[in-house]
């Protein structure tokens, strides 16, 4: 099963309880803990975990008038926060604002820091396994690795990294970040 993470920014405090509501309603096991006015939302096991988003944050604008951005990331880290203030209403992936503003300074040195809190052994596993397309054998191979080796690896790599590597978000959102590192 699948972790789906996201931060929500909502504009009104006292909609918490309608986003809480509508986030059970939507998801199975869905999780959503506040700091403020920014909640840290993680759902399991969901397919369209975007669309289902998209739809919640439409429906909350028109029935209950809710002004909230909602930011799918990779993984939680507090430097994805301050992308909320980019957009309103809308529910974008890491990928998208970084792609949006792949000439800004302050991306490239956000990215920078992204890929600096991995270490070299997992960088070097993440690397083969984006060059592969995303093939768990033939990075194996390309790595000199047993696959069970090379899925220990990959295992480690998530849970070392809070990344779920099996999320087509993150892996675009890496595969991103490494190109504009190197």
């Amino acid at each position: 099963m699948i972790e789906n993470k996201a931060y929500i920014k909502i504009t009104n405090k006292k909609d918490r309880s309608i986003i809480e509501e509508m986030l059970q309603e939507t998801f199975n096991d869905v999780s959503i803990t506040w700091n403020d006015n920014i909640g840290k939302v993680s759902a399991i096991d969901n397919d369209a975990f975007e669309s289902k988003l998209t739809k919640l944050l439409s429906f909350g604008y028109q029935d209950a008038g809710l002004q909230a951005a909602i930011l799918i990331v990779p993984f939680f880290d507090k430097l994805f926060i301050k992308y909320l203030d980019l957009f309103t209403n809308q529910v974008c992936t890491a990928f998208e604002i970084f792609v949006r503003n792949i000439n800004n300074k302050f991306v490239k040195f956000d990215v920078k820091e992204i890929i600096n809190k991995i270490e070299k052994k997992d960088m070097d596993t993440l690397k083969a396994f984006l060059s592969c397309n995303c093939n768990s054998l033939v990075s194996a191979n390309e790595l000199y690795l047993h696959r069970n080796s090379f899925n220990y690896r990959m295992n480690q790599l998530s849970s070392n990294n809070n990344i779920e590597i099996r999320d087509l978000n993150t892996i675009m959102f890496l595969k991103l970040a490494i190109t504009l590192n190197s």
